[in-house]
């Protein structure tokens, strides 16, 4: 797995240089050609040579490590980096990555443990069904990161380039409105497929990815708004909100669920969420007014 994390950094770090440039049709053709190699070695070690789950790691640890090494002799031939350790800027990107981790806990209390608090106070019935609508939920993740994959290194570019701060707020109010938009629109296609394809049993069950398309679609908003908090490496943020998921939403997602079931659960993540947007809104402003203070300095000078 270590190994496989380094040859994944390694594929990551070209791909972003990519868009960075908008070569966004490289990415997509690399990741093409590497699904691709991954799926024919699985056939190749598992159905050929017959090695079972070995096989997969075999076809993984080739596939990635080939792509691995294309990355590196990209990144020397083209971009011209080279090894150099700067152990300031290592400590800074360790607090840093240490606060994104601690921020990620907020991400396990709506995605992860909150199974566990259904199964606990609910039914096997109503976990089933609270389980089915929240799976569908990652259409919605699956579209966000797509776009926040095209959008992001577009308004880090921006933000380096000082561009203005209204055209800044409207790419931004355009990307949370059209996520927030397909999040209530997946609605319309996860009826179709409850009615169609899903069994009878848990058929009425459609009505609670209502409330989940709320909720996916105020994380989304939570997902391009976090681009800013990266950008300007808000560890303090990331911190905050990771310790107050574990200190206040949890508890807050019981206290609901007791009272008002799965209802109640998602009503505390939908309230939740919406505070979560305004606060980091507040604090985004902060860094923008600084921002815009900085691009009206650099404006007159020219």
């Amino acid at each position: 797995i270590p190994i496989l994390c380094f040859f994944n950094v390694c594929i990551d770090v070209i791909f972003v240089l990519y868009r960075n440039k908008d070569l966004v049709k490289v990415v997509s053709i690399v990741t093409i050609i590497r699904s691709i190699l991954e799926l024919t070695l699985s056939v190749f070690f598992i159905m050929y040579l017959l090695q079972g789950f070995q096989g997969r790691i075999w076809s993984l640890l080739i596939a990635t490590g080939i792509l691995s090494l294309q990355s590196l002799y990209v990144l020397r031939n083209n971009f011209g980096v080279r090894l150099h350790f700067d152990f300031t800027l290592i400590r800074k990107e360790i607090l840093f990555w240490l606060s994104s981790m601690i921020g990620f806990l907020f991400v396990l209390s709506f995605s992860v443990l909150d199974k566990y608090i259904v199964k606990y106070y609910c039914s096997p019935d109503e976990l089933g069904q609270y389980g089915l609508a929240t799976q569908f939920g990652f259409i919605i993740l699956t579209f966000t990161t797509a776009v926040a994959a095209s959008f992001l290194p577009n308004l880090y570019r921006d933000l380096s380039n000082q561009v203005s701060i209204k055209y800044i707020y409207k790419k931004v109010t355009w990307v949370c409105g059209l996520v927030l938009s397909v999040a209530l629109l997946s609605n319309f296609a996860v009826f179709l497929a409850y009615r169609f394809l899903i069994n009878e049993r848990y058929a009425t069950s459609w009505k609670l990815y209502i409330y989940v398309s709320i909720i996916y679609g105020l994380w989304s908003v939570i997902t391009i708004l976090y681009g800013f908090l990266t950008y300007y490496k808000m560890k303090r943020v990331f911190s905050s909100l990771g310790l107050a998921a574990i200190g206040f939403f949890i508890p807050l997602q019981i206290c609901c669920i007791r009272s008002f079931q799965t209802i109640g659960l998602f009503w505390a993540q939908i309230g939740y969420f919406v505070v979560c947007i305004f606060i980091i809104i507040i604090l985004v402003r902060k860094q923008l007014v600084n921002y815009e203070t900085n691009t009206t300095q650099h404006s007159s000078r020219i």
